[in-house]
């Protein structure tokens, strides 16, 4: 199913005026809120929260006693995956239920792509 969802303005002007399943509803409301020199938009999307697989997390200061995890908003096609910079340090982004989960995982990741790379 797709959303349509009725925005208009651009940076600190952006506001959404309405959301709808519903495409002709969509074109009426866009019609409401269009003006000649404030356009409109429809801007489409999927009914897929992407959290099928759990809530995607951004995990820093993995080998750290005290890691950090945050949710990261980017859901949909994502692919987990371990980041490791020129200077030994490292992030991941994985699909978990939990933050406890996500460090879990985020750390045998790590260790798996240590052990693959020779490190």
């Amino acid at each position: 199913m797709k959303i349509y969802v009725i925005t208009k303005g651009i940076y600190d002007d952006y506001c959404i005026c309405g959301a709808t399943a519903d495409e002709v509803k969509a074109e009426e409301i866009r019609e409401l809120f269009n003006e000649e020199d404030d356009e409109a938009y429809i801007e489409t999307f999927d009914d897929n929260t992407g959290l099928e697989n759990g809530l995607l997390w951004r995990v820093t200061s993995i080998e750290n006693s005290k890691p950090y995890a945050k949710k990261f908003c980017l859901g949909g096609e994502l692919r987990e995956r371990v980041q490791v910079n020129e200077y030994g340090g490292s992030y991941a982004l994985v699909r978990a239920e939990t933050k406890e989960k996500a460090i879990e995982k985020a750390r045998e990741m790590l260790k798996q792509y240590r052990e693959e790379n020779n490190e």
